[in-house]
């Protein structure tokens, strides 16, 4: 799902699987989550995607598991009714599955991304603020002893 903001993509909703190895050795998906993506970090989270889609599709067992990883920096929020909405749409349409299993697939929650350019932000105005506030207190201490 790709969310926008003045008709100018500004987030991005990926749908997850968690997998695991079965007893007999053969890959399964535990469940889904859903991750809202910032748009500092569309091409990190894309060639995940890729890679994993890659893997997961390959018949010959030649293309490594993992070879793309993202450290996801966050919060968990529940999930809206368009997240619900889109995930319902995405597992039924492009997985096949039935709305039962899809019940028991799709997690509750959403992990949200911070997005890579927000930390330097928060760090910048952070800093700014701090300073504004010195000379701001400054300026009232030399008006309060006249000068």
């Amino acid at each position: 799902m790709i969310y926008e903001r003045d008709d100018v993509e500004s987030s991005r909703f990926y749908a997850v699987p968690d997998i695991y190895a079965t007893e007999d050795g053969y890959v399964d998906i535990a469940h889904f989550m859903g991750v809202g993506v910032a748009k500092a970090d569309f091409d990190k989270y894309e060639k995940v995607a890729d890679s994993s889609y890659e893997w997961w599709m390959d018949e010959t067992g030649t293309v490594e598991f993992g070879k793309e990883t993202v450290h996801i920096d966050g919060y968990l929020r529940k999930m809206s009714s368009n997240d619900k909405k889109y995930m319902t749409k995405y597992l039924s349409e492009d997985w096949g599955y039935d709305q039962s299993e899809i019940d028991q697939l799709m997690t509750k929650y959403v992990i949200m991304t911070n997005g890579s350019s927000n930390t330097g932000i928060i760090i910048a105005g952070a800093v700014t603020l701090v300073a504004g506030l010195v000379f701001l207190g400054i300026a009232i201490v030399r008006m309060i002893k006249g000068r």
